[in-house]
Protein backbone atom coordinates (compact mmCIF):
# COMPACT_ATOMS: atom_id res chain seq x y z
CA UNK A 1 0.00 0.00 0.00
CA UNK A 2 1.45 3.12 1.18
CA UNK A 3 5.15 3.07 1.03
CA UNK A 4 6.70 6.06 3.02
CA UNK A 5 10.37 4.91 1.80
CA UNK A 6 11.30 4.03 5.30
CA UNK A 7 12.94 0.51 4.29
CA UNK A 8 15.59 2.56 1.70
CA UNK A 9 18.66 1.49 1.85
CA UNK A 10 19.82 4.99 1.43
CA UNK A 11 19.01 5.94 4.72
CA UNK A 12 21.96 4.37 6.31
CA UNK A 13 23.89 7.54 5.00
CA UNK A 14 22.29 9.30 7.38
CA UNK A 15 23.97 9.65 10.79
CA UNK A 16 22.75 8.92 13.72
CA UNK A 17 20.21 11.44 14.56
CA UNK A 18 19.93 12.19 18.68
CA UNK A 19 17.02 15.14 18.56
CA UNK A 20 14.83 16.39 16.49
CA UNK A 21 12.52 19.45 16.75
CA UNK A 22 10.35 21.37 13.89
CA UNK A 23 11.47 20.27 10.58
CA UNK A 24 15.13 20.12 11.60
CA UNK A 25 17.03 17.08 12.76
CA UNK A 26 19.96 17.22 14.94
CA UNK A 27 22.99 14.92 15.62
CA UNK A 28 25.12 14.07 18.49
CA UNK A 29 28.23 16.05 17.08
CA UNK A 30 26.30 19.21 16.31
CA UNK A 31 25.44 18.55 12.90
CA UNK A 32 21.95 19.96 11.44
CA UNK A 33 19.97 18.57 8.75
CA UNK A 34 16.74 20.55 7.13
CA UNK A 35 14.19 17.72 6.60
CA UNK A 36 12.81 17.26 3.06
CA UNK A 37 11.13 13.86 3.68
CA UNK A 38 8.99 14.42 6.64
CA UNK A 39 8.74 10.28 7.02
CA UNK A 40 6.41 10.30 3.39
CA UNK A 41 4.40 13.22 4.97
CA UNK A 42 4.04 12.27 8.21
CA UNK A 43 6.26 14.66 9.65
CA UNK A 44 4.12 17.19 7.75
CA UNK A 45 3.78 19.23 11.04
CA UNK A 46 6.87 18.94 12.48
CA UNK A 47 8.44 15.84 14.48
CA UNK A 48 6.60 17.18 17.35
CA UNK A 49 3.25 18.72 16.22
CA UNK A 50 1.86 20.82 18.62
CA UNK A 51 -0.35 19.33 21.78
CA UNK A 52 0.76 15.58 20.46
CA UNK A 53 3.33 14.78 23.24
CA UNK A 54 0.85 15.97 25.99
CA UNK A 55 -1.78 13.95 24.59
CA UNK A 56 0.38 10.81 24.29
CA UNK A 57 1.67 10.94 27.74
CA UNK A 58 -1.80 11.24 29.20
CA UNK A 59 -2.71 7.99 27.30
CA UNK A 60 0.16 6.14 28.00
CA UNK A 61 -0.47 6.88 31.72
CA UNK A 62 -3.56 4.54 31.74
CA UNK A 63 -1.59 1.85 29.96
CA UNK A 64 -3.52 1.67 27.21
CA UNK A 65 -0.74 0.76 23.80
CA UNK A 66 -2.46 -2.47 23.22
CA UNK A 67 -4.80 -2.49 20.45
CA UNK A 68 -8.21 -3.25 22.78
CA UNK A 69 -11.18 -1.75 20.63
CA UNK A 70 -11.67 1.49 22.08
CA UNK A 71 -14.98 3.13 20.91
CA UNK A 72 -14.23 6.91 22.69
CA UNK A 73 -10.73 6.93 21.31
CA UNK A 74 -12.38 5.87 17.50
CA UNK A 75 -15.10 8.89 17.80
CA UNK A 76 -12.35 11.20 18.47
CA UNK A 77 -10.78 10.30 15.64
CA UNK A 78 -13.49 10.44 13.42
CA UNK A 79 -14.39 13.86 14.56
CA UNK A 80 -11.24 15.31 13.95
CA UNK A 81 -11.16 13.89 10.37
CA UNK A 82 -14.49 15.30 10.01
CA UNK A 83 -13.19 18.76 10.34
CA UNK A 84 -11.36 17.96 6.73
CA UNK A 85 -13.43 15.57 5.41
CA UNK A 86 -16.74 16.76 5.81
CA UNK A 87 -19.66 14.16 5.30
CA UNK A 88 -17.48 11.37 4.97
CA UNK A 89 -17.28 8.18 6.98
CA UNK A 90 -14.01 6.53 8.16
CA UNK A 91 -12.72 3.63 8.92
CA UNK A 92 -9.31 2.85 10.60
CA UNK A 93 -7.60 -0.40 10.04
CA UNK A 94 -4.48 -2.04 11.92
CA UNK A 95 -2.33 -2.65 9.41
CA UNK A 96 -2.06 -3.48 5.37
CA UNK A 97 -3.01 -6.79 5.58
CA UNK A 98 -6.30 -5.66 7.01
CA UNK A 99 -6.82 -3.02 5.00
CA UNK A 100 -6.31 -5.61 1.73
CA UNK A 101 -8.99 -7.71 3.04
CA UNK A 102 -11.76 -5.11 3.79
CA UNK A 103 -11.27 -3.81 0.25
CA UNK A 104 -11.52 -6.86 -1.56
CA UNK A 105 -14.47 -7.45 0.81
CA UNK A 106 -16.47 -4.16 -0.59
CA UNK A 107 -15.16 -5.18 -4.39
CA UNK A 108 -11.89 -3.14 -4.63
CA UNK A 109 -8.39 -4.64 -5.46
CA UNK A 110 -5.47 -2.54 -5.44
CA UNK A 111 -3.22 -3.91 -8.40
CA UNK A 112 0.11 -5.67 -7.02
CA UNK A 113 2.41 -3.90 -9.52
CA UNK A 114 1.37 0.12 -8.94
CA UNK A 115 1.30 1.94 -6.40
CA UNK A 116 -1.75 4.43 -4.44
CA UNK A 117 -2.19 7.34 -6.84
CA UNK A 118 -0.26 10.50 -5.19
CA UNK A 119 -2.30 14.12 -5.61
CA UNK A 120 1.44 15.34 -5.72
CA UNK A 121 2.67 13.62 -8.40
CA UNK A 122 -0.29 15.02 -10.73
CA UNK A 123 -3.76 16.97 -9.79
CA UNK A 124 -5.77 14.58 -11.82
CA UNK A 125 -5.26 11.57 -11.21
CA UNK A 126 -7.69 8.07 -12.39
CA UNK A 127 -8.35 6.20 -9.41
CA UNK A 128 -9.27 3.01 -11.73
CA UNK A 129 -5.16 2.72 -12.31
CA UNK A 130 -4.90 2.28 -8.90
CA UNK A 131 -8.06 -0.07 -7.45
CA UNK A 132 -10.07 3.00 -6.76
CA UNK A 133 -7.92 4.00 -4.37
CA UNK A 134 -5.87 8.08 -4.18
CA UNK A 135 -3.78 8.72 -1.11
CA UNK A 136 -5.02 12.58 0.28
CA UNK A 137 -2.40 15.23 0.87
CA UNK A 138 -2.69 18.56 2.21
CA UNK A 139 -1.71 21.55 0.68
CA UNK A 140 -1.36 20.63 -2.71
CA UNK A 141 -2.83 23.99 -3.47
CA UNK A 142 -0.95 27.71 -2.46
CA UNK A 143 -4.33 29.25 -2.71
CA UNK A 144 -5.30 29.12 1.31
CA UNK A 145 -9.49 28.09 0.35
CA UNK A 146 -8.30 24.96 -0.97
CA UNK A 147 -5.44 23.76 1.13
CA UNK A 148 -7.69 21.09 2.32
CA UNK A 149 -9.39 20.45 -1.23
CA UNK A 150 -10.99 16.82 -1.46
CA UNK A 151 -11.69 15.57 -4.56
CA UNK A 152 -15.38 14.85 -4.54
CA UNK A 153 -15.26 12.12 -7.54
CA UNK A 154 -12.95 9.91 -5.89
CA UNK A 155 -14.98 8.10 -3.21
CA UNK A 156 -12.07 5.72 -1.66
CA UNK A 157 -9.31 8.28 -0.22
CA UNK A 158 -6.35 7.07 2.37
CA UNK A 159 -5.25 10.60 4.32
CA UNK A 160 -1.86 10.46 4.99
CA UNK A 161 -2.10 11.89 8.85
CA UNK A 162 0.58 14.03 9.97
CA UNK A 163 1.75 11.06 12.59
CA UNK A 164 5.01 11.35 13.27
CA UNK A 165 5.06 7.69 14.62
CA UNK A 166 5.97 4.22 13.55
CA UNK A 167 2.87 3.17 12.75
CA UNK A 168 0.79 0.59 10.45
CA UNK A 169 -2.90 1.36 11.23
CA UNK A 170 -4.69 3.02 7.77
CA UNK A 171 -7.40 5.11 7.52
CA UNK A 172 -9.79 5.60 5.05
CA UNK A 173 -12.39 7.89 3.93
CA UNK A 174 -15.11 7.18 1.79
CA UNK A 175 -17.86 8.67 0.56
CA UNK A 176 -21.65 7.37 1.03
CA UNK A 177 -21.62 4.81 -2.45
CA UNK A 178 -18.72 3.53 -0.41
CA UNK A 179 -18.81 2.89 2.68
CA UNK A 180 -21.68 0.41 3.44
CA UNK A 181 -19.53 -1.92 1.14
CA UNK A 182 -16.45 -1.92 3.56
CA UNK A 183 -15.96 -3.47 7.07
CA UNK A 184 -16.27 -1.91 10.37
CA UNK A 185 -12.83 -0.69 11.92
CA UNK A 186 -10.33 -2.75 13.62
CA UNK A 187 -9.13 -2.48 17.71
CA UNK A 188 -6.07 -0.15 17.10
CA UNK A 189 -3.91 0.75 20.53
CA UNK A 190 -5.26 4.01 22.23
CA UNK A 191 -2.52 5.75 22.18
CA UNK A 192 -2.09 5.71 18.31
CA UNK A 193 -5.77 6.91 18.12
CA UNK A 194 -5.40 9.84 20.44
CA UNK A 195 -2.15 11.11 19.18
CA UNK A 196 -3.65 10.78 15.75
CA UNK A 197 -6.64 12.94 16.70
CA UNK A 198 -5.09 15.75 17.92
CA UNK A 199 -2.53 16.22 14.79
CA UNK A 200 -5.60 15.60 12.32
CA UNK A 201 -7.69 18.53 14.87
CA UNK A 202 -4.33 20.68 14.88
CA UNK A 203 -3.90 20.00 11.27
CA UNK A 204 -7.40 21.28 10.32
CA UNK A 205 -7.11 24.33 12.59
CA UNK A 206 -3.78 25.33 12.67
CA UNK A 207 -2.62 24.29 9.78
CA UNK A 208 -2.13 26.98 7.75
CA UNK A 209 -0.61 29.04 10.19
CA UNK A 210 1.81 26.02 11.06
CA UNK A 211 2.74 25.78 7.31
CA UNK A 212 4.29 29.77 7.03
CA UNK A 213 7.02 29.80 5.06
CA UNK A 214 6.16 31.03 1.79
CA UNK A 215 8.96 31.93 -0.83
CA UNK A 216 7.64 29.94 -3.44
CA UNK A 217 8.44 32.63 -6.34
CA UNK A 218 12.22 32.33 -5.08
CA UNK A 219 11.95 28.44 -5.63
CA UNK A 220 9.95 28.09 -8.92
CA UNK A 221 12.27 30.58 -10.48
CA UNK A 222 15.12 28.36 -9.49
CA UNK A 223 13.15 25.25 -10.47
CA UNK A 224 12.61 26.69 -14.39
CA UNK A 225 15.57 25.02 -15.31
CA UNK A 226 15.65 21.42 -13.20
CA UNK A 227 14.19 18.07 -13.14
CA UNK A 228 11.53 19.41 -10.17
CA UNK A 229 8.36 20.47 -10.48
CA UNK A 230 6.36 22.53 -7.23
CA UNK A 231 2.56 21.54 -6.79
CA UNK A 232 1.76 23.50 -3.48
CA UNK A 233 4.61 22.35 -0.77
CA UNK A 234 5.78 19.16 -2.73
CA UNK A 235 8.57 19.08 -4.96
CA UNK A 236 8.56 16.06 -7.36
CA UNK A 237 10.46 15.11 -10.30
CA UNK A 238 9.44 15.55 -13.86
CA UNK A 239 10.87 12.12 -14.64
CA UNK A 240 11.83 9.74 -12.21
CA UNK A 241 16.03 9.47 -11.96
CA UNK A 242 17.50 5.64 -11.96
CA UNK A 243 19.21 4.51 -8.52
CA UNK A 244 22.57 5.92 -9.04
CA UNK A 245 21.68 9.21 -10.53
CA UNK A 246 19.24 9.62 -6.85
CA UNK A 247 21.77 8.20 -4.82
CA UNK A 248 24.15 10.96 -6.32
CA UNK A 249 21.63 13.59 -5.44
CA UNK A 250 20.62 12.21 -2.01
CA UNK A 251 24.09 12.24 -0.94
CA UNK A 252 24.91 15.31 -2.41
CA UNK A 253 21.63 17.32 -0.51
CA UNK A 254 23.08 15.33 2.56
CA UNK A 255 26.07 16.38 2.44
CA UNK A 256 24.72 20.34 2.66
CA UNK A 257 22.72 19.77 5.41
CA UNK A 258 19.34 18.49 3.52
CA UNK A 259 17.65 15.07 3.70
CA UNK A 260 15.57 14.47 0.75
CA UNK A 261 13.23 11.04 0.63
CA UNK A 262 14.90 8.32 0.37
CA UNK A 263 13.33 6.95 -2.67
CA UNK A 264 12.57 8.81 -5.96
CA UNK A 265 9.00 8.49 -6.27
CA UNK A 266 8.03 10.26 -2.79
CA UNK A 267 7.64 14.13 -2.85
CA UNK A 268 10.12 16.04 -1.28
CA UNK A 269 8.27 18.13 0.64
CA UNK A 270 8.71 21.99 1.75
CA UNK A 271 9.11 22.45 5.41
CA UNK A 272 6.99 24.93 7.32
CA UNK A 273 9.71 27.47 8.42
CA UNK A 274 13.03 28.16 6.95
CA UNK A 275 15.68 30.77 7.99
CA UNK A 276 16.35 32.70 5.42
CA UNK A 277 19.96 31.41 4.95
CA UNK A 278 18.50 28.07 4.83
CA UNK A 279 16.00 28.78 2.49
CA UNK A 280 19.22 30.54 0.18
CA UNK A 281 21.21 27.20 0.59
CA UNK A 282 18.36 25.46 -0.52
CA UNK A 283 17.21 27.54 -3.46
CA UNK A 284 21.14 27.02 -4.80
CA UNK A 285 21.13 23.74 -4.93
CA UNK A 286 17.99 23.61 -6.97
CA UNK A 287 20.34 25.77 -9.75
Amino acid sequence: MYDDGSGSGLLQYIPPIRRARGYRLYTGDGRRFLDLWQYGGRALLGHNPPGMLQVLKNTASRGLFAPFFDPTGLGRLEKALGRLFPGREFRVYRDDRSLEAALEAAGYRVPADKPLLDPAFALKTDPAASGGITLWRPFLSDDPSRIFTVPEDQPVLMPVLPLPLEHSFRVLALDASAAAAFPGSDPVSPVLLSAAARVVHTLAGEGQALRSWRNYSAVDRALQNGPWKRTGIYLVFQNLLDEEAYKSLFLRFLEAGFILPPTPDLPAILPGEMSPGEAAKLIRMWV
